[in-house]
């Protein structure tokens, strides 16, 4: 995905109405365009197949074949996809889940208008700024590994997270998690921590991954009491 959108706003307001879809739509790049058309397209079919755990249904061979680069659209397609009608687009503001995995994304601005997201993944791509997701406040499942991210203040104010994986980032400040204490899940491995006092509260962590980074005092951990695993 290109930068040439980078520094444009996607909040577009049209008086009491709020959000143009169809502007917003307009401000978003061509790539970005197909995820979320593809994600909208087989919503249903991949939802149901994640529920069941059947991994190679048709909707996630084809979501992760083309976010992985293998997926070719003609330019009529490309050119249909530009022109949504409004409904259309706005189903895609309307998601609940979106896969934006391994395609080189760089900007995820637009994704700051799809508030009704509950579970968000997009790891191994180029994303450092992520203060975009702040207002996604109905997030339960977050997942950014493998991305270059260095920044995690945004998420402070996500406090329905659940499942959180930010492991393969540039990440040595985690006082921004310290009040999401409805984590279960915490994934921190390969960064570049050292203080997690800031952990002391999630006590709701049953799964907890701090292997490959800066840590020597561990103390802070004893009052989670309802972990089950915990790699250092």
């Amino acid at each position: 995905m290109t930068d040439d959108n980078k520094n444009e706003n996607p909040l577009i307001p049209t008086g009491s109405q709020g959000l143009d879809p169809l502007k917003w739509w307009s401000k978003i790049d061509d790539s970005l365009k197909i995820i979320f058309y593809i994600n909208s397209k087989f919503k249903i079919e991949f939802a149901e197949a994640r529920e069941t755990e059947q991994r190679y249904s048709k909707a996630e061979y084809l979501l992760e074949s083309s976010f992985c680069g293998r997926f070719e659209s003609s330019q009529a397609e490309i050119e249909a996809i530009r022109k949504l009608d409004k409904e259309r687009i706005k189903s895609i503001l309307n998601l609940t889940w979106l896969y934006l995995g391994e395609n080189r994304i760089s900007d995820i601005s637009p994704l700051s208008n799809l508030t009704n997201l509950t579970t968000l993944e997009f790891f191994r791509n180029k994303i450092s700024d992520i203060s975009p997701l702040s207002s996604l406040t109905n997030l339960t499942t977050l997942n950014l590994p493998a991305n270059k991210i260095s920044d995690i203040s945004a998420l402070s104010n996500l406090t329905n997270l659940t499942m959180l994986n930010l492991s393969l980032n540039e990440i040595s400040d985690i006082s921004s998690l310290s009040n999401l204490t409805n984590l279960t899940s915490l994934g921190l491995s390969e960064n570049e921590v050292s203080d997690i006092s800031s952990l002391s509260n999630l006590t709701n962590l049953t799964g907890l991954f701090l292997g490959n980074n800066k840590i020597s005092d561990i103390s802070s951990l004893s009052n989670l009491t309802n972990l089950t695993g915990l790699f250092l």
